[in-house]
């Protein structure tokens, strides 16, 4: 038998070819349905890189003119506004935050969902109601995302995320660690928002060890130079935020203020502060 990464490879560029097709129009391609354009789409999204999550688009929008009323096609498009904003990759975020809201509440309005879509639209709902500051509307609709897919580790994760954001940084450790705890393999997603709890904790030493041991997002370099430089680990503080850059030189602290929507924003002046100091540019 092949061993494991031929496999995971030959499925890599089955997904490339088929999305290139797609989007080029290949009037050679097999006939896809809508599951198609939704996998092919989710594995490009999920790499969580600009240029992926464009391709993404790309191919949830060819079978949306293929599969008008597809409210799974609708809820996935959704989630590539709102990547586009909260990454610091769109001119105009608040757009995007609206048309992902749009998108989530279309999919919704369908006379027959399925449990995915209500799991991705609510989910996405929670989100563009924590950017708007309403954050009991925004944990109600994680709970209905919840009880839709209790399986689905993104939204689970997303409720740490959520807490953080709405100040409560104790019930977003205790979730985060019942998550590592019950969900091993996908624990670099829940240790990604435990080391941010730390943070708001206001414990440093060990926020950094967790984040280093998180999923690499652009936020978990972010993170750990606001945590250095209140270590006053300049130096250390400095090197993350290359680090960062050199995923996307156009990040600023503009952009931070932008996606990071805390309840309490004396918390976001401050990592605001720290990140000035670690070298982030502001524009």
């Amino acid at each position: 038998m092949p061993p494991k990464w031929t496999w995971a490879a030959a499925a890599l560029i089955l997904v490339a070819g088929l999305a290139s097709a797609v989007i080029a129009g290949d009037n050679d391609t097999p006939s896809l349905t809508e599951h198609d354009y939704d996998f092919h789409g989710h594995e490009l999204y999920m790499q969580f890189q600009k240029d992926k999550n464009t391709k993404a688009a790309e191919i949830w929008q060819e079978g949306l003119r293929k599969f008008p009323n597809s409210p799974l096609l609708h809820a996935r498009l959704g989630w590539y506004y709102w990547e586009r904003a909260f990454d610091g990759w769109s001119d105009s975020p608040k757009v995007d935050f609206q048309k992902a809201e749009e998108l989530a509440k279309e999919a919704l309005a369908y006379q027959k969902v399925t449990p995915l879509v209500e799991q991705l639209s609510h989910g996405l709902l929670a989100h563009v109601d924590a950017q708007k500051g309403d954050f009991n509307k925004a944990l109600k609709e994680t709970e209905l995302a919840i009880a839709a897919n209790r399986h689905e580790v993104y939204i689970k994760a997303d409720i740490a995320h959520l807490l953080n954001m709405a100040n409560l940084a104790e019930e977003a450790l205790n979730w985060s660690d019942q998550e590592i705890a019950r969900d091993p393999p996908n624990k670099k997603w829940y240790l990604y928002n435990k080391g941010h709890a730390l943070t708001l904790l206001g414990k440093p030493e060990q926020a950094i060890e967790t984040l280093k041991r998180a999923e690499n997002w652009i936020n978990t370099s972010g993170y750990l130079a606001i945590n250095y430089v209140r270590l006053k680990k300049l130096a250390e503080a400095k090197a993350e935020v290359e680090r960062l850059l050199t995923r996307d030189p156009e990040f600023t602290t503009n952009i931070w203020r932008e996606i990071t929507p805390y309840r309490d924003r004396e918390v976001l002046d401050n990592e605001l502060l720290d990140l000035a100091k670690a070298g982030l540019p502001e524009k």
